[in-house]
């Protein structure tokens, strides 16, 4: 079997080039370097074999052994999809119930045919999920800070650029646009 010794950083891609031979073999061949890419840099005097056949190295029953054996290798694994399996259909089967029966919380009235299949567009229009805020009670206009009445509120959705929420009361479930956020705050 031929041998190279690669010179200081040279690449399998570099090395398969030179001498005239296919890098996803070479590569393959050597397959016990961990972490072996096309374009991996190797230290100096590093040992590449060029071709299959008898090893230098390795005498014919190490050679037997190691290739009973898989190959380790320090690349990251893939992540595997998840199955659809029959305990996640029941998980996620919960959690839009529990979705659908937060929606009724927030606005008062069930969802929309649409929204009771899908998970993401309900957690969509309940950011904070049911969680309770507190709106103050004056007008959008008001100047200052505000001293007086505040509402139970769930706040549905939230525009950073315009520093402003819109919200549902609690009590009567009214849905209001563009309050600012100072007048909006946590439960106390």
């Amino acid at each position: 079997m031929a041998r190279y010794i690669c010179r200081n950083s040279e690449t399998p891609g570099q090395v398969s080039w030179d001498q005239d031979i296919d890098c996803a073999m070479l590569v393959y061949i050597n397959q016990n370097i961990a972490g072996l890419g096309r374009s991996s840099k190797l230290l100096s005097n590093t040992p590449l074999m060029l071709g299959v056949g008898k090893s230098e190295f390795l005498s014919d029953k190490e050679a037997k052994r190691l290739l009973k054996t898989t190959p380790v290798s320090n690349r990251p694994k893939k992540k595997q999809k998840k199955s659809n399996s029959s305990q996640d259909k029941i998980a996620k089967k919960r959690e839009l119930k529990r979705l659908i029966e937060d929606y009724q919380i927030v606005y008062g009235k069930p969802p929309a045919k649409y929204l009771t299949t899908s998970i993401d567009a309900l957690k969509e229009k309940m950011p904070h999920g049911t969680t309770l805020f507190q709106v103050a009670g004056c007008p959008s206009d008001y100047v200052g800070k505000w001293t007086g009445d505040w509402e139970s509120c769930y706040v549905v959705a939230t525009n950073a650029v315009d520093k402003v929420y819109n919200i549902v009361v609690a009590e009567d479930h009214d849905h209001c646009r563009n309050i600012p956020f100072k007048f909006v705050r946590n439960m106390p």
